[in-house]
């Protein structure tokens, strides 16, 4: 291959189209991964060592043990799975073909390009002579068929040809209850939730996800509209009617852009049966829009979960209050989820949502932060062990592994969680958070630029995108980021909360004051809020109303209800610096200081060189 410049040129020119192409483009580390492999094969055709990957295209350490963690091979699956799709679809016919054999990372190349051949002496052979009448007659016949042409296209009416657009992206639309009774309405809402979910496990296809989607729920608004506000290029639509128990459920797939039928189907099913019509539903879509599907992409597909009605309705309403991601709505989704469980123990997405729940409540510091974590890890768990293969239940116990400073176990479990389920958001949505708080930045804004493509409405995915902002130190965008996050919703506490962090860092301290006050309000006092709102009383003066706070809220860090580490930073802000070392060295030893990350809120703490080296220290234990 070294020695054919034409061959090298053709296989640059190959790698160049697959690198544009939808499914890389977005995708800067398989982007990375791919031509690296390839410029490798091309230079020395050596097979490249594993570890030299992961230092090059991942980040890791030179000490790098590949034994230790999977991570080139867990995303070389994934590379060879993304060219497979390419040509299946975008390359079917492109003149070289790039594969990545299994057992190794060498490419290989495969030439489809037909070069034309004349067969030898044939081009000595002289020309030969034609009479010219010959040419009269099939220049007199070349203007009689024009003119034929003329005629037909000219006595019918234009009508302009409609060009199919391959669909990569859809929204399915909140489907309608026709059944009379509104205490149908959660088969039709639970229904388009399972739909989505189904639809989600197909890589190449991206799916607006249940929060932006719900959002249009009896809306009236064109087609071409809503799909112009979601950026989607299709939607689906349809109805849901029950009828004793038995229940008819009708889908359609249209062109949105250009208000097109592509497909539609009713399904007539029992009332306990209704939701084995998901995947027949995601299968007939996925042929429409023409995506080839894996074998094993078939076969979750076709996988779900044989569980009750009641059980499944307990679960959607737990999902349904866990997004509300307030005090209240995490203690009422556990309640749900624990319902569901108790009807159906081996119910995986059940036990993966009571482990979201504990998780958020945990982070939030409303519950203590060992016991919250403790109850996520028995659910992520028994999630697991019923279901390896759910990628939600991956993304929690990589949330859960981040919180505990264990980045390292974090980092693969949330690209297995993308991996099992690329649409699904929240995974994205956390993974992003990961990745900026530990320094990752251009990884971070790109993972949350993932989730908020595909729940583009959903208010905890915005507010995100404006912590992602602040966590890589870029104030401005995160300002305006979260003051759009506050039009969405005003009432919602945490765009608040993180808004007051980003004026601190600016040193607006009124403004912080204002929005941190609200965020006190709008959780009903929160001893975690009350902290950050005291800590940057300090900082603007307001020293004895900080120390009040302070003193109330010593019993609460006792308890475990109030991060040990963020008590240290107001005790800084105090000017406290020795009752800070004395708090943090405390943490130390009882194991309960948490990660300190490269977040700006923990700039003080760095920056003081006693506290810094107790807490290097801490971290080599």
């Amino acid at each position: 291959m070294r020695g054919d410049g034409e061959q090298v040129t053709l296989v640059r020119s190959q790698l160049a189209r697959i690198l544009e192409s939808p499914g890389f483009i977005q995708s800067a580390r398989m982007r990375q991964f791919l031509e690296l492999v390839v410029e490798n094969s091309l230079s020395s055709g050596t097979p490249l060592k594993e570890s030299v990957i992961g230092t090059q295209v991942f980040g890791r350490a030179p000490d790098y043990d590949p034994g230790a963690e999977p991570i080139v091979r867990v995303e070389a699956r994934r590379l060879r799975q993304k060219l497979e799709q390419y040509y299946l679809r975008d390359g079917a016919n492109d003149p070289v073909v790039i594969h990545l054999p299994k057992g190794g990372y060498a490419a290989q190349f495969e030439f489809r390009t037909a070069v034309a051949v004349v067969p030898p002496g044939e081009a000595a052979l002289p020309p030969r002579i034609v009479n010219r009448w010959w040419y009269a007659w099939i220049a007199i016949g070349a203007c009689l068929l024009f003119a034929l042409t003329l005629w037909i296209a000219r006595s019918r009416p234009f009508r302009p040809a409609i060009v199919a657009r391959p669909i990569s992206s859809i929204a399915v639309l909140p489907l309608a209850n026709l059944s009379g009774d509104p205490a149908d309405e959660y088969l039709a809402d639970g229904f388009t939730d399972e739909l989505i979910g189904y639809l989600a496990k197909i890589p190449e296809l991206r799916v607006i996800s249940r929060t932006s989607a719900m959002q249009y729920k009896g809306a009236h608004k064109t087609l071409p509209q809503i799909a112009k506000e979601l950026g989607v290029d299709a939607v689906v639509e349809g109805s849901v009617t029950r009828s004793g128990q038995q229940v008819r459920i009708t889908a359609q797939l249209i062109d949105a852009t250009q208000d097109r039928h592509l497909w539609s189907e009713d399904y007539h099913r029992p009332i306990g049966d209704m939701f084995s019509v998901e995947s027949d539903v995601a299968r007939a879509i996925a042929a429409h829009v023409k995506l080839a599907l894996s074998s094993r992409q078939e076969s979750r597909l076709l996988a779900q979960p044989q569980v009750s009605a009641e059980a499944r309705d307990a679960y959607l309403k737990g999902r349904y209050y866990w997004n509300k991601r307030t005090e209240e709505g995490l203690r009422k989704s556990i309640d749900y989820f624990q319902e569901a469980v108790a009807k159906e123990p081996e119910y995986a997405q059940a036990w993966a949502g009571l482990a979201d729940s504990w998780l958020l409540l945990g982070e939030s510091w409303l519950r203590p932060n060992a016991e919250a974590f403790s109850e996520s890890q028995k659910g992520v768990d028994r999630a697991l062990a019923l279901d390896d293969a759910l990628g939600e239940a991956h993304a929690s116990r990589a949330a859960l592994a981040s919180n505990r400073g264990q980045w390292e176990q974090a980092d693969v479990e949330f690209r297995r969680a993308v991996e099992l389920s690329p649409g699904y958001a929240t995974a994205h949505q956390w993974y992003a958070e990961g990745l900026a708080a530990h320094g990752r930045s251009s990884e971070a804004l790109a993972e949350i630029r993932r989730a908020s493509e595909l729940d583009p409405l959903s208010l905890p995915v915005n507010v995100q995108v404006g912590y992602v902002l602040f966590l890589a130190r870029r104030y401005d965008e995160a300002i305006a980021q979260l003051r759009t996050a506050i039009d969405m919703d005003p009432s919602f506490w945490l765009a608040h909360a993180d808004l007051g962090h980003v004026y601190e860092q600016k040193g607006m301290y009124e403004e912080a004051i204002g929005e941190l006050g609200k965020a006190v309000d709008l959780t009903h006092g929160s001893e975690a809020q009350k902290l950050w709102l005291a800590k940057v009383w300090a900082l603007a003066g307001r020293r004895a109303e900080a120390r009040r706070v302070r003193d109330s809220l010593e019993p609460a860090c006792e308890q475990g209800r109030v991060s040990p580490t963020s008590m240290a930073l107001l005790d800084l802000a105090l000017g406290d610096r020795d009752r800070a070392w004395a708090r943090l060295h405390a943490a130390c030893v009882s194991h309960s200081l948490g990660t300190i990350s490269p977040t700006p809120l923990f700039d003080p703490l760095r920056a003081d060189s006693k506290i810094a080296a107790m807490l290097a220290g801490c971290a080599d234990r």
